[in-house]
């Protein structure tokens, strides 16, 4: 008996460290994937170009204060769910949309005749193809969206991957491209957007509240959290 019963426990306790690795590398596995970069859960671009002055006066295309809102998203958010890209450029955009493949994409900054504008490599504003910016937009969101699908299916292809959940453009007069968004992707996504000039006060502001809840949800759940709290970080 007492040769079964340690038996028993023997393979008791090798069960107990065989749950006990598998959980630890599942761990591991999540870490790792949070150092490279595969949770990205938002990428922030921000674009702040500099504008001609009959230009600005006339589209009231004002300078942004980007630095409080930069503080607050940088405290709120761990940063290794988090893409930042200060001036950034359309290439800048395609680029870290393929890099990251982020859950949120999040753009800050003026709308040009409807589409979000971009900064040159110069800083200054990119007015190029204007009628086309959208289609180009939605196109490459559509883009990186199948490559997240696919990269997630040969990597664990047992699991659905998150994908992308939320287009976030903290724009004046970005009502036009957020239902172009919605019509031009496959999957259901939640787009927030302006439908009118706001005042950049009234903008961070919701952009902070929208920071705190997301940041608070990533920070409460080990690894990526099956769903963000969108329309709680909509209401906040």
């Amino acid at each position: 008996l007492m040769l079964l019963y340690g038996a028993r426990r023997i393979n008791r306790f090798e069960r107990q460290i065989f749950l006990t690795t598998v959980a630890l590398q599942g761990e591991g596995d999540v870490k790792r994937d949070l150092i490279a970069g595969k949770h990205t859960a938002l990428l922030a671009l921000f674009s702040n170009p500099t504008v001609p002055p009959k230009l600005r006066k006339a589209l009231r295309l004002e300078p942004l204060r980007f630095g409080q809102e930069m503080r607050f998203l940088l405290r709120s958010v761990p940063k290794v769910y988090l893409a930042l890209v200060p001036a950034a450029t359309l290439d800048d955009c395609r680029r870290e949309m393929e890099e990251h493949m982020p859950r949120i994409f999040m753009f800050s900054g003026h709308t040009l005749l409807g589409a979000l504008a971009f900064e040159k490599a110069n800083g200054a504003i990119d007015s190029s193809n204007i009628d086309q910016k959208n289609a180009q937009f939605v196109a490459m969101l559509r883009q990186a969206t199948a490559a997240r699908k696919s990269a997630a299916a040969a990597h664990r292809p047992d699991e659905e991957p998150p994908g992308l959940e939320c287009v976030f453009l903290n724009s004046c007069e970005s009502e036009k491209l957020g239902r172009a968004i919605i019509e031009g992707l496959p999957q259901d996504i939640a787009v927030i957007c302006w439908s009118s000039i706001t005042e950049d006060t009234a903008a961070r502001e919701f952009a902070q509240g929208f920071y705190d809840v997301i940041g608070d949800d990533l920070k409460a759940t080990k690894g990526a959290p099956l769903r963000l709290p969108l329309a709680a970080a909509f209401k906040a």
